[in-house]
């Protein structure tokens, strides 16, 4: 993970895949968190595939919290205590977002 309000060199988030994640295809709804001493860090994205078999993954949110995860992902992005966050669009710009993903198949 990387954006402005976390760290401008990308740190290892742990993925972690929604409810709303087909086991089969991988398509669906994940996160990407990246806990800190004061505050859990969160990206909400999808995975999609194209008619032409291309993979996509677009970030459709981001959040934090104070202290440190108790539950899985989804309870935790969907708890009362998570602050709704800018996505950032750069290392450097304000937010949080994916650096990087690798997929296997």
């Amino acid at each position: 993970m990387t954006g402005g309000w976390l760290s401008a060199t990308p740190v290892d988030g742990i993925l972690m895949a929604a409810s709303t994640a087909d086991s089969t295809t991988g398509l669906g709804t994940y996160y990407c968190s990246y806990q800190t001493s004061a505050h859990l860090k969160m990206v909400k994205f999808e995975l999609t595939l194209s008619s032409a078999g291309d993979l996509y993954a677009k970030a459709v949110a981001a959040a934090y919290t104070s202290g440190t995860a108790t539950d899985d992902a989804e309870t935790e992005w969907a708890s009362s205590k998570m602050r709704s966050s800018r996505i950032a669009s750069s290392s450097t710009r304000s937010g949080y977002a994916i650096a990087s993903l690798t997929y296997y198949v």
